[in-house]
């Protein structure tokens, strides 16, 4: 995401908003002549720099990052890895994960690695070269739109899994699913192409150097005015309403057969223990739906919103545009975006947290690599054992084709 500006009425220098917001997050690398070219710069650093909310700020630039790209790269890598497809598997699910993870592990690895080697090192990488600048943001933009309608992709094909089971078998087979991927790939690059055009580096005698700044104020006028409620409604609110309406149609679905089982145990063509592993099933499905659409909703919107108050409110302006207001506005950007980044690295945890047969998998691959011949035989006996278990449940229910991978994936 896009930094917003860091203004100030202390400073004469003339700076634009990327440049500010660079300047004060990276000021132990400004040369010495920069520095004393500006004594009134050097006087509001000092005292921003002794406000708790910029320290806080710059801690949470320095120290988070490396946590979540270790949690994020382990979390889709190991995704990768438990769902790699064996020679002649039919699904289309693993071909959602893989791009999910692929779209997540290149977001961690542009926008955050580039967050975290300023703040740390004190460079920006965008400013190494303009293609650098341009393809960069791009990238952040364009992968930030992919994972959010992967998410919908493997939610919608879950839903036609389970409520059309046998006439949408088409929709969920592999050629749909590389079709699928490959037009929200097409569509979010075209969507996002215009950031190819409105950054460049630009140089500034005041700081000596070049930037990775808006190309003009036009475009800065659509960066900071419209751009924001589009990409909000493509990356967060328009996902998180589609998710919540499929995640609701799968709950409705899996709840409806509790009742069906229990006629049918009624009239002697069922068992207590089908209606009470369906109640099981049931309210697992429940719990974890609920989970992945708060979290992602959760995550993802704040700093949407950030940006889009950003342009009606300048946080950055509000009262004097102190150095404690510019604080302020420094630890909520770090706060909404190390959120935003949070929601590519935990997929892979909320699967194990709250899908079983994902659990299992996950498992039957670590057993691999750690048991040794004899231990893995009666690790994978366990695990065919529970499948075995699964194979078994009434293939009379509504639910017999494709409520097992409604979510226990």
């Amino acid at each position: 995401m896009q930094s917003p500006p860091v203004l100030n009425s202390v400073t004469t220098v003339t700076c634009p908003p990327l440049l500010c917001d660079y300047v004060i997050g990276t000021s132990n690398s400004s040369s010495q002549d920069d520095i004393l070219a500006e004594s009134s710069r050097v006087s509001f650093q000092d005292v921003l720099e002794s406000m708790v909310d910029y320290r806080v700020s710059v801690a949470a630039w320095r120290y988070c990052p490396p946590v979540i790209l270790t949690l994020g790269t382990v979390g889709n890598v190991m995704t990768l890895w438990v769902l790699g497809e064996p020679p002649g598997r039919t699904s289309s699910m693993p071909l959602y994960f893989t791009a999910l993870a692929l779209s997540d592990l290149t977001l961690l690895y542009t926008g955050l690695l580039r967050n975290w080697v300023k703040y740390a090192f004190h460079l920006d990488l965008r400013d190494t070269h303009p293609a650098v600048c341009k393809v960069h943001i791009f990238l952040v933009y364009v992968t930030g739109v992919t994972s959010a309608w992967f998410l919908i992709m493997m939610t919608t094909q879950r839903a036609l899994s389970v409520l059309w089971p046998h006439k949408t078998r088409p929709l969920r087979s592999r050629r749909t699913a590389f079709v699928a991927i490959g037009v929200i790939v097409m569509l979010s690059c075209l969507l996002n192409a215009h950031n190819l055009y409105g950054y460049d580096l630009r140089y500034y005698p005041d700081y000596g150097r070049f930037y990775c700044d808006y190309l003009n104020p036009d475009y800065e006028r659509f960066a900071r005015g419209p751009w924001p409620w589009v990409d909000m409604a493509l990356s967060s609110l328009l996902p998180f309403c589609l998710l919540l309406a499929g995640n609701s149609l799968l709950m409705w679905k899996v709840t409806s057969s509790v009742g069906d089982v229990k006629k049918l145990t009624s009239t002697g063509q069922g068992s207590r223990e089908a209606v009470s592993q369906r109640r099981r099933m049931s309210t697992s499905l429940n719990l974890t739906l609920v989970i992945l659409s708060a979290t992602f909703f959760l995550l993802t919107s704040p700093v949407c919103l950030y940006l889009i108050l950003d342009h009606y409110f300048r946080f950055d302006l509000m009262g004097d545009g102190s150095a404690r207001h510019v604080a302020a506005t420094h630890l909520g950007w770090a706060l909404t975006n190390l959120l935003w980044y949070t929601n590519s690295a935990v997929n892979f945890y909320l699967y194990c947290l709250t899908g079983s047969r994902f659990r299992a998998q996950v498992w039957q691959c670590l057993c691999c690599v750690r048991w040794s011949a004899g231990e893995m035989k009666k690790g994978v006996g366990v695990v065919r054992a529970t499948s075995v278990a699964i194979a078994q449940q009434p293939r009379h229910s509504p639910l017999s084709e494709g409520s097992e991978s409604a979510f226990h994936m």
